[in-house]
């Protein structure tokens, strides 16, 4: 399975739409065209909707998230990373790299590529 970090927070609800709608993208582009038919699990893609509905999650701190996310990450056999705009700022994907890097599990980087919709292997 494929872990795919992006990041998320940010004080501007707009800003984590738009994060989420990415990797959503991103995500779909990967079932569609993946030869290799491999899972993809994306804790923005999976939370964002979750978090909205109950408003109280959106105050959690990325603890609260990662301890959410960890079974997923251990169970992943790659971590991508989706080189939105923050994300090397981002704790949680600061995070999800060293565990991934703990247990050896491989890291590769996706940035954007000439157009929307479009993702290049960097890593």
């Amino acid at each position: 399975m494929i872990f795919l970090a992006s990041p998320y927070t940010d004080p501007d609800p707009r800003v984590r739409r738009a994060r989420y709608r990415a990797a959503v993208a991103f995500c779909a582009r990967h079932v569609l065209h993946d030869q290799e038919h491999r899972p993809i699990f994306s804790p923005i893609v999976h939370s964002h909707p979750v978090a909205e509905a109950a408003p109280a999650l959106q105050k959690k701190p990325t603890e609260f998230w990662m301890a959410l996310n960890a079974p997923f990450l251990e169970a992943a056999s790659q971590l991508w990373v989706l080189g939105l705009s923050g994300w090397e700022k981002s704790e949680g994907i600061a995070a999800e790299r060293a565990a991934a890097e703990t247990r050896g599990i491989p890291v590769r980087l996706y940035e954007p590529k000439g157009f929307a919709g479009t993702w290049e292997r960097l890593s």
